[in-house]
């Protein structure tokens, strides 16, 4: 019996070290009666302008929204090759995610000169959230962000446009130094 407490004490003690703020102990005693649990259901009239079935509410018509860093901008600029857009969207909408570059247009086609690629995502579970990776090329990429909630029998698009500056540039920001408040100089 005191080696089961020993490897328990072990086990405990190395989860303490990987997670501080998520262990804690307890003695645990087994409940004499079982606990019954009930599940209640809330539907929305129709009249309500907001979506009840999450912790995530709408508004009557709006269907996905683009939240992180992302979030009301129109337009970011990153150094980064790959940047993930996530969002939240009501449960059962199609979502697919259009990345090319060249000129802006509403329904983009893959030509010689507009590198394009298609993210199709799985249909919104019950979380109401969806995320994808998308991989970006240097300088301008514009994100059609296309979707459709078969429910209500609503589509629509959003866009974005994301410019991935060059190493160049990420190098030459670097050779920055402040030489006070005001003034910048190189270190060149």
């Amino acid at each position: 019996m005191s080696k089961i407490k020993y490897l328990i004490s072990i086990a405990v003690l190395g989860c303490t070290f990987l997670a501080p703020n998520a262990v804690y102990g307890a003695e645990i005693k087994p409940e004499k009666k079982p606990v019954q649990t009930k599940t209640v259901q809330t539907v929305a009239k129709e009249e309500t302008p907001t979506s009840t079935s999450s912790a995530i509410t709408f508004e009557k018509d709006e269907y996905v929204r683009i939240t992180q860093s992302l979030a009301g901008k129109e337009e970011i600029q990153t150094f980064d090759s790959q940047i993930n857009i996530m969002g939240e969207a009501r449960t059962g909408t199609a979502i697919e995610i259009i990345v090319y570059t060249g000129d802006k247009v509403d329904n983009p086609k893959a030509t010689d000169t507009n590198n394009y690629k298609t993210y199709t995502l799985k249909e919104v579970g019950a979380t109401m959230l969806f995320s994808q990776l998308i991989d970006l090329k240097e300088d301008q990429n514009n994100v059609v962000i296309s979707y459709s909630y078969p429910a209500d029998e609503k589509t629509g698009k959003i866009y974005l446009t994301i410019i991935r500056k060059t190493e160049k540039e990420k190098e030459q920001i670097k050779s920055f130094i402040v030489d006070d408040a005001t003034l910048l100089r190189s270190k060149r």
